[in-house]
């Protein structure tokens, strides 16, 4: 699976969400491409991802 153009090795099949508990990534500020399109937030829980999969995931910071 490649998650931010890195390939990276991840037991699937997993949910969305399962993921970003391993990876440590906080879901509340972000926003996530899977292989070219958006991802719902309401979807991150029921999304399956392979091994085959794209993910970018792009987190939201506050400042001025």
């Amino acid at each position: 699976m490649k998650i931010n153009g890195k390939q990276t090795d991840v037991q699937t099949p997993v949910p969305l969400a399962e993921l970003f508990r391993q990876l440590k990534i906080d879901a509340t500020h972000i926003a996530v491409e899977l292989n070219g399109r958006i991802v719902p937030k309401t979807e991150f829980e029921s999304r399956s991802l392979n091994a085959e999969d794209e993910i970018e995931v792009i987190h939201f910071v506050g400042g001025g």
